[in-house]
């Protein structure tokens, strides 16, 4: 089991405690659980090592991300592609505000979102458009010309 990582604007290496933190927790997830469950088992484990839970991005808003810990905050994306991307604007909007100071984004690899399309679909070879690292990279280059807030994606594989 594996993960792959990308980076925009570089996060302080002050974070780097913290990120092996995230990376200790996805290597223990389970890759073969079906549907919400999935996102839900990370997110588990993720409190589990203090991240906060869901932060509404203001009193009253409907958008949220994660987490927060110690500053950084977190979003879990493993389900539609473009509906993951927006999360990518939630963290820059905490960022802004200053209510962060850089942001983790966690998805997975087209690897893993095919291997997790085939729990329910046992015959598919595609990955039933679930976000994945390879899809979202153009996108997360383009946006990098004005996203300023500093992110680690760390995508989950097989």
């Amino acid at each position: 089991m594996s993960i792959v990582e990308y980076s925009i604007n570089n996060l302080s290496p002050k974070d780097d405690t913290l990120l092996n933190g995230v990376r200790n927790v996805l290597e223990k997830i389970d890759r073969k659980t079906p549907g919400r469950s999935y996102r839900l088992a990370v997110l588990n484990e993720l409190q589990s090592i203090g991240w906060s839970g869901k932060i509404s991005l203001e009193q009253g808003s409907k958008s949220s991300i994660d987490g927060i810990k110690s500053g950084v905050g977190l979003v879990v994306q493993l389900g539609n592609q473009k509906s993951g991307l927006l999360s990518i604007m939630d963290l820059e909007y905490m960022y802004v505000k200053g209510k962060i100071s850089s942001g983790v984004f966690i998805t997975q690899t087209n690897a893993q979102a095919v291997q997790r399309n085939s729990i329910r679909n046992p015959d598919t070879t595609s990955n039933g458009n679930l976000i994945s690292l390879e899809r979202s990279i153009l996108d997360l280059e383009l946006y990098s010309e004005f996203l300023k807030c500093p992110l680690k994606i760390i995508a989950i594989d097989c």
